[in-house]
């Protein structure tokens, strides 16, 4: 058995009351982020599949950091739309297609957050589309503070401020307009917990392998799935969790590949076959593994 953790820390309104939860990755059971660049899979992964989306996030928004290549490959659709902000770091390289892919996110329902801005150079486009913008506190002064608000004043993206340590910080943001606000001064990250039981590599593989078959061999993907019971706890507790809303409940492979459809489940199975036996792997080898399947599917279409 394996421990996962994700740390929760709450996005108050300016009355102090709670409108969501940013969701972070941790690795261990502490406060410390570290760096990992499949931070944003194994939080996917987490989320919808060992945790109970409900009590993550009590009904209020789930704000989730994404890389360009989360972004370009289309992970963000195993997040319900209705609950999920697509957070962007402004020092991303906006590429054609990842502006596309953002778009495309937009389109299907999910909000954006540009996360950490500080008067980056970001194509006004991806201003357009951003529902919030996230200004640190802590990285552009008191001057700052305002000329971010006035840079960004045309733009329709609701401002939080972010990294608020003190008092004089939050009445301060709440006199220049902001709408949002998080910080320690308010709540420090809360970190939860859950175990998770390991996959057999082989199994994994050979799941990765299947799914990018066109056509996909359902019965062979049938048979697979029976013989992991890691791979199958996951994938009936993603179908049966409260963010899909079944009215009845799922019990065989079968119904669950029906359900999700062919572009879903491969999109479900890319994601928890790299990452199942991920624990002891180093984490460029994991994201070798996703853009290799990644460019794989696009490569067939």
């Amino acid at each position: 058995m394996y421990e996962r953790f994700i740390a929760r820390q709450p996005i108050l309104n300016d009355k102090l009351k709670l409108a969501g939860y940013e969701l972070l990755f941790r690795a261990q059971n502490d406060d410390r982020a570290g760096a990992s660049r499949t931070a944003t899979s194994q939080l996917i992964l987490s989320s919808t599949m060992l945790f109970d989306w409900n009590s993550l996030v009590d009904g209020a928004s789930a704000h989730v950091n994404f890389g360009a290549e989360e972004i370009v490959n289309g992970a963000a659709l195993l997040l319900p739309k209705e609950q999920t902000v697509i957070e962007i770091p402004p020092t991303l390289d906006f590429t054609e297609e990842l502006i596309a892919g953002i778009k495309n996110l937009r389109l299907s329902g999910y909000r954006a957050a540009l996360d950490g801005y500080a008067g980056q150079a970001v194509p006004e486009t991806v201003l357009r589309y951003m529902n919030f913008v996230k200004v640190d506190f802590r990285e552009v002064g008191e001057a700052g503070q305002a000329a971010m608000k006035a840079l960004l004043a045309k733009y329709e993206a609701k401002l939080i401020a972010k990294k608020v340590e003190t008092w004089s910080e939050f009445e301060r943001a709440k006199q220049l307009g902001y709408s949002y606000f998080q910080g320690h001064f308010f709540l420090e990250p809360k970190i939860l917990k859950r175990r998770e039981v390991p996959g057999t590599e082989a199994h994994c593989m050979e799941l990765l392998r299947l799914v990018h078959q066109k056509p996909m061999n359902i019965p062979q993907v049938e048979e697979l799935l029976k013989q992991e019971p890691s791979l199958l706890y996951k994938l009936l507790r993603f179908l049966n969790s409260p963010l899909k809303a079944r009215p009845v409940e799922v019990r065989s492979v079968h119904s669950a590949i029906a359900l999700l459809g062919d572009d879903e489940f491969r999109r479900w199975a890319s994601l928890v076959a790299v990452m199942t036996p991920a624990v002891d792997k180093p984490s460029e080898l994991i994201r070798t593994g996703l853009t290799r399947a990644f460019f794989a599917k696009r490569w067939r279409e």
